[in-house]
């Protein structure tokens, strides 16, 4: 896979539009779209942003060459899976539904709590 599939692998198996991504990362939505098309690359700091939002190594995010199933298998593993769990569900809390407000709130928590930190909730035991 070259960068702009693995991207868009990453970003589809967390449940996210080229929208949301762009929002996440603070870019603009038709950078994430070119960067898919490989028809623009990121600079450091975008990169940066990317690897460390998916939890990933630049290894893995630019090695063309890569096509190892075993490091895709190790991202699915790794991706918050509770994410599209509750973007799909109503949660509820002592027996109250909460809203969706709040529900984006505990999205953007996890999110958040994964990225930071490295035992968290995105990874699992090496």
């Amino acid at each position: 896979m070259n960068f702009g599939q693995t991207l868009k692998y990453l970003r589809k198996k967390i449940g996210l539009t080229q929208k949301e991504l762009a929002e996440e990362l603070k870019l603009g939505y038709s950078t994430i779209g070119q960067y898919e098309l490989n028809t623009r690359e990121p600079g450091f700091n975008n990169l940066q942003k990317i690897k460390d939002y998916f939890n990933v190594s630049y290894d893995f995010l630019l090695d063309e060459n890569q096509g190892n199933k075993e490091d895709i298998k190790k991202i699915e593993l790794d991706i918050i899976d509770l994410i599209s769990v509750l973007r799909k569900n109503y949660i509820t809390i002592n027996g109250e539904q909460i809203n969706e407000k709040a529900k984006e709130g505990l999205i953007r928590f996890l999110k958040y709590y994964g990225k930071e930190n490295t035992n968290g909730l995105s990874k699992k035991s090496k």
